[in-house]
């Protein structure tokens, strides 16, 4: 059976909805046609709309005026910002649609509760975008566990490193992200792909749960000079010695994420200086008011299984995640990021089996959005697919990080996991 072209209706004209989805369907032109769009902002909408030729009587400022309408495909693509999950979710799958929801599912936990529940009432299909899951990388650290290299699991070691620049576009400066007021705590908002990883690999949920972490360094309090400016562009005496000079970061190339495709602006001097003077990216990291964590630790017990530690931090120089798996018969580390690769050591013999992870032909997180959305369009064709439809599994991830950050305000109370989600989740 041959797949035929799908459908759908996007949420949101941001990053995910213009550089995953929306590339998507442009390099799968087969697979999935982008054929109404929701989108407040017209720049960003703009883009959209002509790339995907889509027709005035399908643009919609706002996704409710969009699910106000008749049911215009398929399948919706959900990519708007994460308070607006709730209820855009679940009026779409009321009204027909099929649903690609982009991490976190919601920004509370009975919410994500509801989403699933909602799901399951209407019988839609309903996936999450932890697209790491498909990537070459994990693929291979989950079939190495599950094929015991190592043997039982005894201990865990899972590190998110967030390189300074991300953490200072996207957790300090960005008003998406910086404050868990207005979005999600940052372990669910970065970590909840983390989780959701921990559990699949090891097949588990944990049965009770730690944290601790804070806002340490990018806050007032740890500027290295007490005149440095609100922004950066405004004569920063310690411009020459910062990491996170913004002139340095958009302008001269220091970091991989440009202002142009976040603010969809020329690439040119004059206007990314222009939008330094006047947006949240310009301000200095001490001044930007943000509140969310810069690093955080997650402890997991499981009763009958290894003892697992996450670590979620804002000071790395180069992203990704490094990770040990230490077994009864090896052990296993492994990085995913640039040059990502596996390394399987067998405590019997000391032979040492390295695999180099090629993940060069992926568009991102190391090829698995691509994979999560080839998977989905399979089986919206009736093909058996791997891409993992949302369930209680998937639930967990997330009810895991709401309390963790819990027990994180609670100076690193011990939460008894079943009974949390005994309480969220009725």
């Amino acid at each position: 059976m041959s797949n035929k072209q799908v459908e759908a209706v996007l949420l949101g004209a941001g990053g995910r909805g213009r550089g995953n989805f929306g590339k998507y369907a442009i390099d799968n032109p087969d697979k999935l046609k982008i054929v109404a769009l929701a989108e407040p902002n017209e720049v960003f909408a703009k883009t959209i709309i002509e790339e995907h030729n889509i027709p005035k009587d399908k643009i919609f400022s706002d996704w409710e005026s969009l699910l106000n309408n008749k049911q215009l495909a398929p399948l919706l693509i959900n990519a708007t910002n994460d308070k607006t999950h709730y209820f855009s979710a679940i009026n779409a799958m009321d009204k027909g649609y099929d649903v690609i929801l982009e991490k976190p599912i919601a920004t509370k936990p009975e919410e994500c509760s509801d989403i699933l529940k909602v799901a399951k009432k209407t019988n839609r299909k309903l996936w999450v975008t932890h697209n790491m899951r498909y990537s070459t990388f994990f693929e291979t650290v989950f079939s190495a566990i599950q094929n015991d290299y190592i043997g039982e699991v005894m201990s865990v070691r899972h590190n998110e490193n967030v390189a300074f620049w991300h953490m200072a576009h996207s957790y300090v400066r960005s008003p998406k992200w910086n404050n868990s007021g207005t979005s999600a705590p940052m372990i669910l908002a970065k970590s909840c792909h983390d989780v959701d990883i921990l559990l699949w690999v090891l097949g588990k949920i944990p049965d009770r749960i730690s944290s601790f972490g804070s806002l340490l360094h990018y806050q007032e309090s740890s500027k290295p000079d007490k005149s440095i400016p609100k922004r950066c562009t405004d004569g920063c005496p310690v411009s020459d010695d910062c990491p996170y000079f913004a002139p340095r970061l958009y302008i001269e190339g220091g970091s991989p994420l440009t202002l142009h495709a976040t603010l969809n602006i020329n690439n040119s001097k004059t206007d990314l200086m222009n939008a330094l003077k006047t947006t949240d990216y310009g301000l200095c990291v001490y001044h930007a008011g943000n509140n969310v964590v810069d690093r955080q630790v997650v402890n997991m017990e499981f009763d009958s299984g290894p003892l697992v530690t996450l670590i979620m931090h804002g000071h790395a120089a180069e992203g990704g995640r490094s990770m040990r798996y230490d077994g009864t018969k090896g052990t296993l580390i492994g990085k995913f990021g640039p040059n990502p690769y596996v390394e399987i050591t067998n405590h019997k013999t000391g032979e040492i089996k390295r695999i180099e992870i090629d993940d060069s032909g992926g568009q991102g997180h190391g090829g698995g959005d691509e994979k999560l959305l080839d998977g989905v369009i399979d089986d919206l064709n009736g093909i058996e697919s791997t891409t993992h439809i949302a369930d209680q599994t998937t639930l967990a991830g997330h009810l895991i990080c709401f309390a963790a950050e819990e027990s994180r305000l609670s100076e690193g109370k011990t939460i008894n996991i079943k009974e949390y989600f005994s309480l969220h989740n009725n």
